[in-house]
């Protein structure tokens, strides 16, 4: 491989980029429990953000990637696994989350 890359080939870097990026998500979780308890609307919202942003990237990057490489079943895969975890968040044995 020539060229730049984002590390520069630095296995080290690229490692300490990833432990740093796994565990962001366990923090932001953990925010999320204890500072939104009770704040349906505010976590409804962040809900539908997440959601126009994987349409988002479904509608400009893989489709067309998809469509052009001949592969479906990545794009399939996305948009499944997207509508059965909104159908999860939305059936669990709160109901649906509503604003009161």
């Amino acid at each position: 491989m020539t060229g730049k890359t984002a590390f520069n080939n630095n296995p080290k870097k690229a490692f300490a980029a990833i432990g740093i990026v796994s565990v962001i998500p366990i923090f932001l979780g953990l925010t999320g429990l204890f500072y939104l308890q009770g704040m349906d609307y505010v976590i409804s919202m962040i809900l539908a953000l997440f959601a126009g942003g994987i349409f988002y990237m479904l509608h400009y990057v893989m489709i067309p990637k998809t469509h052009k490489d001949r592969k479906w079943m990545p794009t399939f895969g996305a948009v499944f696994g997207f509508v059965i975890g909104f159908a999860m968040i939305t059936t669990t044995w709160w109901g649906p989350i509503t604003q009161t």
